[in-house]
């Protein structure tokens, strides 16, 4: 059973997003990443309409959006078109371990902010990083192929719990 409240308020969100918000169904946002790739590059991605009408409850024009499973960056796409949008200043983390963070995630937020298709670009920027070697091994010795900095970094911190300045 559900119970789906007549009148809302607008700050608050309904308890069932329906066809009445107006955001898109996991088919939309697939046919928006065929746009950004020309081909079918991630099973059942979220439409960007999805999570901007997330943010809105949550969030300000200032907020920093955190998004640990980033898949294939409609978080990024969604940020991008609400700053355009409303001239927010919001910005995003986005956290993807698997192997198509390069091609896909960081790809899509490239082309969203160039511009695709004939989509016009949202603008912005953003820095991708990758991590390095783990420290330790699965037996828990320092890893050799762990760069040394790294290595000395850990020791630092793990003995002062600060930073080494640079």
């Amino acid at each position: 059973p559900r119970y789906d409240k007549l009148n809302y308020d607008p700050e608050v969100p309904r308890n069932l997003i329906d066809d009445n918000d107006n955001v898109g169904t996991t088919e939309e946002g697939g046919i928006t990443l065929k746009e950004i790739f020309s081909e079918k590059v991630f099973d059942y991605p979220k439409p960007p309409s999805l999570i901007q009408y997330l943010i809105n409850f949550v969030c300000d024009k200032n907020s920093i959006i955190l998004d640990s499973f980033a898949g294939s960056g409609t978080t990024a796409h969604a940020v991008l078109s609400l700053n355009k949008k409303d001239g927010g200043n919001r910005k995003f983390i986005l956290v993807e371990m698997e192997d198509y963070a390069n091609n896909i995630t960081a790809e899509r937020v490239k082309r969203v902010i160039k511009g695709y298709s004939d989509k016009e670009g949202l603008g912005g920027y953003f820095d991708y990083f990758e991590l390095g070697e783990k420290i330790f091994s699965d037996d828990s010795f320092f890893n050799e192929a762990a760069h040394i900095d790294s290595i000395k970094n850990y020791i630092y911190y793990s003995e002062t719990r600060s930073s080494i300045s640079t």
